[in-house]
């Protein structure tokens, strides 16, 4: 990227900035519930487990989940979530989300 202007720059740093303070805001909250639930994640092989995962960890979890869109017209758009797990369901409910 070639960025010309200060302004731009800034704004690019910007960005960068709020999306660290949301990676760490999800990092933080899961290991938070992971502690006081006495739980604990799927790693990278999905063969350990961990307590204090990364945000990286948490995002993996749901690199194979599906979500499949059903448009009927005249019919209100449906959402399904295809392949969710009890881990991916439970890192959901940690951060305050439904399914």
């Amino acid at each position: 990227m070639f960025l010309k202007k200060p302004a731009r720059i800034a704004a690019l740093g910007l960005v960068f900035i709020l999306a660290l303070m949301v990676r760490n805001s999800l990092q933080f909250t899961v290991r938070r519930q992971l502690t006081e639930q006495k739980a604990t994640l799927p790693y990278y092989d999905r063969k350990k487990q961990t307590d204090r995962p990364t945000a990286e960890v948490v995002w993996e979890l749901f690199s194979d989940l599906v979500l499949v869109v059903l448009t009927v017209p005249g019919v209100e758009t449906i959402h399904r979530l295809q392949g969710i797990t009890e881990a991916q369901l439970g890192v959901l409910e940690m951060m305050g989300l439904d399914k």
